[in-house]
């Protein structure tokens, strides 16, 4: 991960410039733990490096970490060194002055390497860089190959527009589906939603930051839903990741699903491991209409906190994992680095009703204890083989998390 290097340290403790330093890494995903132990051993251990790295980690739901966060903050003490805030929970810090008064800069580390960097734009904030993402997400288009080959669906079909033909007469004749659309909360269903149109070209909002929703082409991806529930091609589920979703693939019914990479261990070898090798993956079928082969949904970008006595050792070179086509990090030859690199309301006072939150401001209460941690985070990106034409076999994919 690329950190900004502190200067002095806030709080009355001396900056660590070299030697034994413990860095508090707080993550929603076990496997990001995994990580960046790995990371920290191999930056330990790597010739002339400056630090022996320790790290104590805090494992719990995004969106509990970051209340928990900003209360330590206003605390002025008990605040990560580092810190993953999944994609739809970083808003919270980008409005009061949040992100500002917590997080370490991340420009100018990231100037030498900012057009491999594949999204900015939503972990930045007036336009600075706070957090560099660890995970695009790449969707993909998940398919049972036994089930297709029975019912002679052609693995290479190149548009939605022909899969919901070929879906809505599978349903007919079989009662399964090709895809399903989640219809629990809200949080599952605008990304649903969302991920679809980001294939099909549009966004939730234009080049002007003007609110689209009634775009042709979110107008398009609505019907698409829509149309596609009638027929049967799609099954509404009111839970797309727990026991609904489950049942459909046990049973068969759900024998192919549009999800992003993360969904092969936590959707398919969590849920269904007796599945193993029955899944395969390929590009989305394109819109005839136009958009893309691919689209994405989550991600979790990597925040360090300024003026602490560990920030500086956040950052143990200039250089910046580089992202490829497997949706993991490469570096150019360089030494080991750190590694990769639900809507919630923007001020977390319960009761706040205040369209305008008050500026954040550190102050010297006591710290509060952390909310009890939901069971599922909105997003864990664990690796899932590459999107390419080939199909490549799930059940085959190391559960090991190597992530971007």
């Amino acid at each position: 991960m690329l950190a900004a290097c502190g200067g002095e340290s806030g709080g009355g403790q001396a900056a660590v410039s070299s030697g034994k330093v413990e860095l508090n890494l707080w993550t929603h995903d076990p496997g990001y733990v995994k990580t960046f132990t790995e990371q920290a051993k191999r930056l330990t251990d790597a010739p002339g490096g400056r630090y022996d790295y320790a790290l104590k980690v805090t494992n719990a739901d995004s969106e509990a970490l970051v209340t928990r966060m900003i209360s330590t903050g206003a605390a002025g003490r008990g605040t990560p060194d580092m810190i993953g805030i999944v994609i739809s929970v970083f808003p919270r810090v980008m409005s009061g002055g949040i992100g500002k008064q917590l997080f370490a800069p991340l420009d100018d580390l990231a100037a030498p390497v900012k057009d491999d960097l594949l999204r900015t734009a939503p972990y930045s904030i007036g336009g600075t860089l706070y957090a560099l993402e660890s995970d695009t997400c790449l969707s993909v288009l998940y398919y049972r190959e036994d089930e297709w080959k029975k019912n002679k669906i052609p693995a290479d079909i190149a548009t939605w527009e022909e899969l919901v033909e070929v879906g809505a007469k599978l349903h007919e004749k079989t009662s399964q589906s090709l895809g399903m659309v989640s219809t629990g909360d809200n949080t599952s269903i605008t990304n649903q939603f969302l991920q679809l149109l980001l294939q099909r070209g549009g966004g939730y909002y234009d080049e002007g930051g003007n609110l689209v929703l009634d775009s042709p082409e979110a107008v398009e991806v609505l019907e698409f839903m829509a149309k596609g529930v009638q027929s049967g091609f799609l099954i509404a589920l009111p839970d797309p990741y727990g026991a609904p979703n489950t049942a459909a693939l046990k049973n068969g019914k759900l024998i192919s699903t549009v999800m992003p990479n993360w969904y092969n261990v936590y959707g398919l070898q969590a849920n269904v491991p007796e599945q193993k090798g029955q899944w395969k993956i390929r590009n989305l079928p394109k819109f005839a209409g136009g958009g893309h082969i691919a689209s994405a949904m989550g991600g979790t970008g990597f925040a360090v906190l300024k003026d602490k006595p560990g920030t500086a050792a956040g950052s143990p070179s200039t250089s910046c994992p580089r992202t490829t086509g497997t949706g993991r990090s490469r570096s150019r030859s360089r030494p080991p680095t750190w590694p990769p690199t639900s809507s919630a309301p923007s001020w977390p006072r319960p009761g706040a009703r205040s369209s305008s939150p008050p500026p954040y401001t550190p102050g010297p209460a006591s710290p509060a204890a952390a909310p009890t941690p939901r069971p599922r985070a909105a997003c864990s990106p664990w690796p899932a083989s590459s999107p390419s034409s080939t199909p490549r076999t799930c059940g085959s994919t190391s559960s090991s998390p190597g992530r971007s």
